[in-house]
């Protein structure tokens, strides 16, 4: 290998190292996203009150040591807010209707945001590849959205097809025969 100099740019050096931090925690943080929608502390903090990590453990039945970990961790990505003072975090109303409420956009042009950034990544590289590995092979997509999942429903032989539920993350249909 030949060591040649090169003259570096420190505007460019710091944007790229900018977007693999960026990058890097984001996939750090995503198992940490899963971890917060299965355990509930956003919904808990949905309501917008401050808490402390002790406060929130309390209302999740979790340990608050981890949830102090967590919250710093979502702080730090913006996805709560923390109040220095108090030592207290909560959601701003725009964090609590993204984390804590019940919807969801289901249209392409809805989820070209980093939301669908990721959901459309999982898609990629776990959901499709299982869906073409089967004899259907229909690999609908992370956002197949409600009228392409009905006719697929409604085509296995189901008669009732509805929404159940959403959350902000997923659509939660119902097929009854």
């Amino acid at each position: 290998m030949t060591n040649t100099a090169q003259t570096i740019d420190q505007a460019k050096l710091d944007e790229f190292m900018g977007r693999f931090v960026g990058d890097l925690g984001a996939a750090v943080s995503s198992a940490l996203v899963v971890i917060g929608d299965k355990l509930g502390p956003c919904r808990a903090m949905g309501d917008g009150q401050p808490l402390t990590p002790e406060e929130l453990a309390a209302r999740t039945g979790t340990d608050a040591r981890y949830v102090r970990e967590w919250l710093s961790n979502q702080a730090a990505g913006g996805y709560v807010s923390y109040d220095p003072d108090a030592e207290q975090f909560f959601l701003t109303p725009e964090q609590s209707l993204a984390l804590a409420q019940e919807r969801s956009p289901a249209r392409l042009e809805d989820n070209l945001n980093p939301v669908g950034r990721v959901c459309y990544g999982a898609s990629t590289l776990v959901c499709t590849p299982a869906s073409r590995d089967q004899e259907v092979g229909l690999a609908l997509g992370a956002q197949a959205g409600e009228a392409q999942l009905g006719e697929v429903v409604t085509a296995g032989g189901f008669t009732r097809f509805r929404r159940a539920t959403e959350t902000p993350f997923n659509l939660v249909l119902e097929a009854r025969p």
